[in-house]
């Protein structure tokens, strides 16, 4: 039995060092095997150390020993260096052809001595160190990342929270905003706009409630002011009698009437509806049929009539006389300095209204139905500012504002 086991019983002594084969062609090239003991068998044996296929079982033996190393050929297909040979000793650089196959004789290696075992431990220390080394570099490179990755990740939190905070906040003015628009619509109702309930009451103003405390004529805002004046200028355009900013009258003709006439009904519902301060007391007195004059006037004494009173009093001027008098535009702008005073909330005078006459003219003067003309039952219709109207669900009072 062929066995590779090292022995002390050969004749070429104790081997030493290490055998090196190196196959050269085939498949199989530049496989190399190492073989540390004395004898190695080669063939396609299982028990050869070295199996090549396309061999025989048995096809050459090598024994190794202190002195030498000798091949022994146990096929016929077998050289050396391309002679056939029996047995004949092996040296480094021999080639032996086994078949199909070329094997060279690497190396003989002797024992290694001790110098030569720590030179080779050295080298391989030096090549760990510099394994170790780039390992620490590449540690420092992957903590300097993971230091930038935490960085980062800092950073995001910040901005995420902050972006959480700024979107928190856009939603609450959002929000705000909605509840806003949606009371725009309450608070910008016009609050001289007439109600459906109320349209055909244009000269009532609300009634409070037995027992309330509230006062019963409220101060006017400046808005109210101005929207009640912009109302009292429509009417008076849309009447004919307000041409323009600068006060002028529509002028009127008077027919032939005596200065000594006799007051009527309807001079009686004028002089009633004169206007008073709010502290009490009238402010004019008669003079004539239809002319009226401030109390305290110089022309106290002066004789009564309508030519008399109509250079006096403003509802009178420009009536009769033509256009472009002096006197006849300073009156106007008189009375309608006071008109626009009372409008804006400077006076406040509350008169009831006249009762309906019971015995009804057959032809009113044209001073008292100038623009409006008169009344279906007979009675004047004053030129007076008109109030704001009222919902349904406030009450009123039969009162009437000069």
């Amino acid at each position: 039995m062929i066995t590779d086991e090292p022995s002390t019983m050969s004749l070429l002594g104790c081997p030493t060092g290490t055998l090196v084969l190196r196959v050269a062609n085939t498949e199989l090239r530049g496989r190399e095997y190492r073989v540390p003991a004395s004898k190695l068998a080669i063939g396609s044996s299982d028990q050869c150390g070295i199996r090549l296929p396309e061999l025989d079982p048995l096809h050459c033996l090598i024994l190794r020993g202190s002195e030498r190393v000798v091949a022994r050929r146990w096929s016929r297909d077998g050289r050396l260096n391309g002679f056939v040979f029996r047995d004949a000793p092996l040296v480094d650089g021999d080639r032996l052809s086994l078949g199909p196959y070329e094997i060279d004789i690497a190396c003989l290696e002797g024992p290694e001595s001790a110098d030569h075992r720590i030179e080779r431990l050295l080298e391989r220390l030096d090549e760990l160190q510099a394994s170790l080394s780039m390992l620490e570099d590449r540690l420092g490179q992957d903590q300097e990342a993971r230091r930038e990755l935490e960085t980062a990740n800092a950073e995001w939190a910040d901005r995420s929270l902050a972006w959480d905070a700024e979107r928190a906040e856009l939603e609450r003015r959002a929000a705000n905003a909605e509840r806003s628009a949606t009371r725009e619509p309450e608070a910008d109702l016009d609050p001289l706009e007439p109600s459906e309930h109320g349209r055909n009451e244009p000269n009532r103003v609300p009634c409070e409630p037995p027992g309330s405390e509230s006062p019963s004529h409220p101060e006017p805002t400046a808005e109210s002011a101005a929207a009640t004046e912009r109302d009292v200028l429509s009417r008076l355009r849309n009447a004919g009698v307000w041409r323009n900013e600068v006060t002028s009258w529509r002028d009127f003709e008077l027919g032939p009437e005596s200065d000594d006439a006799e007051p009527t009904a309807a001079d009686s519902s004028v002089e009633r509806a004169s206007p008073s301060p709010v502290g009490g007391g009238p402010t004019t007195e008669r003079v004539g049929h239809d002319s009226y004059r401030p109390l305290g006037d110089s022309t106290r004494n002066a004789p009564s009539g309508r030519g008399a009173a109509r250079a006096k009093d403003p509802m009178s001027i420009g009536l009769g006389s033509p256009r472009g008098s002096d006197d006849a535009d300073d009156a106007i702008e008189v009375y309608m300095s006071r008109l626009m005073s009372r409008v804006r909330g400077k006076s406040e005078v509350v008169e009831s209204r006249p009762s309906a006459r019971e015995d009804k003219p057959e032809s009113p003067p044209v001073s008292d139905r100038f623009a409006h003309g008169a009344a279906s039952d007979g009675e004047p219709m004053s030129v007076r500012p008109s109030l704001p109207e009222y919902g349904p669900d406030q009450k009123f009072c039969n009162t009437d504002i000069a």
